[in-house]
């Protein structure tokens, strides 16, 4: 059962706490094929439709600790290959390719100059209704970057990484619903903070 958050004495927080982990569990079923019967299914914004750049919802995903661990383990890896690749651009991906057929479950995801630095993240990034510019990147694209993007790019994926860091641990951040499993534990994460 979940309780009202300390410092939050409206009771919001449990209930949106609530709704995030029944969207979870949505998920989740939907991942193992099963199915629950749809109470309501809507859409939002969130940006403000008159001013498109007034943010007015902030878009999060509910992360257990185990994949937020494997998230900032694979986003190493990736900040490792591309600071080696930066001055050689073809060798980014040629060394992508390693990690991702050592890493990944499916190597066969990552071939060619089609290739998206996204088959070496978590494949649950892939199920979640957004695009980032890290999921989507090619080689070739990467390949015509010029240093000063690559840097920038570099640059903000060790932000994010610095940033789950911070996230597994802070304690405050992570609740358990039901399960001892430290692994289990749940934590929002900003969806423009993923890769």
């Amino acid at each position: 059962m979940l309780t009202k958050p300390s410092g939050d004495p409206s009771g919001l927080g449990g209930k949106r706490l609530t709704e995030l982990f029944a969207a979870q569990q949505r998920f989740i079923g939907a991942m193992a094929g099963a199915t629950a019967p749809v109470f309501s299914e809507t859409w939002t914004s969130d940006r403000d439709l008159g001013a498109p750049d007034r943010r007015v919802l902030e878009v999060a995903v509910l992360l257990t600790r185990r994949q937020l661990n494997e998230l900032a383990t694979q986003t190493e890896y990736l900040l490792r290959i591309a600071r080696n690749g930066q001055t050689e651009s073809s060798t980014f991906f040629d060394l992508l390719q390693m990690v991702s057929a050592a890493t990944s479950q499916d190597p066969r995801r990552f071939g060619g100059d089609s290739a998206r630095m996204g088959a070496l993240l978590p494949t649950f990034l892939e199920l979640l209704p957004y695009r980032s510019e890290v999921l989507e990147l090619t080689a070739k694209e990467w390949r015509d970057m010029q240093a000063q993007k690559q840097a920038y790019f570099i640059g903000r994926l060790q932000q994010k990484l610095q940033g789950y860091r911070r996230t597994e641990a802070d304690q405050r951040q992570w609740v358990a619903l039901g399960s001892n499993d430290a692994g289990e534990a749940l934590a929002l994460v900003r969806l423009e903070d993923l890769p």
